[in-house]
């Protein structure tokens, strides 16, 4: 993955996190961060304010082509996350995922309870009479 890739690519992420986990308002991960920077320890919104810059150096200055410390940034955006993460608290992340888990043991469940039903309704001599359309 090149540095651009990876700054825009991170950048998004931090952006959806900002977004789903926080409610934050704006265009750009700096509006993002300040839409929230109350909320937010005063070191992670350096870190978004530090990512947000190079990421906006390497997209819109041509003399610029990679990452001065591609390390520090990849640390910065993983320390970010997890900052993002302790202030939004639980079920902030991933909630769709969590919704269609949920929705698939629902259904299983009725589905388990449904054919134990029909075998306990035929074992027990009722007679079923099943009709379509």
């Amino acid at each position: 993955m090149s540095d651009l890739e990876l700054a825009v690519s991170r950048s998004k992420r931090l952006e959806r996190r900002l977004r789903d986990g926080l409610a934050a308002q704006g265009k750009g991960l700096h509006e993002l961060t300040s839409s929230v920077e109350r909320r937010l320890p005063a070191d992670t919104v350096r870190k978004l304010r530090f990512v947000a810059t190079v990421r906006n150096k390497l997209v819109h200055d041509m003399d610029v082509r990679k990452l001065d410390d591609r390390k520090r940034f990849v640390l910065a955006c993983d320390q970010i996350e997890r900052d993002i993460d302790d202030v939004a608290g639980p079920g902030h992340r991933d909630s769709w995922r969590t919704t269609f888990l949920v929705v698939g043991v629902i259904a299983a469940l009725i589905a388990i309870g449904m054919g134990i039903a029909i075998w306990m309704m035929v074992s027990s001599g009722v007679e079923l009479e099943w009709s379509f359309g």
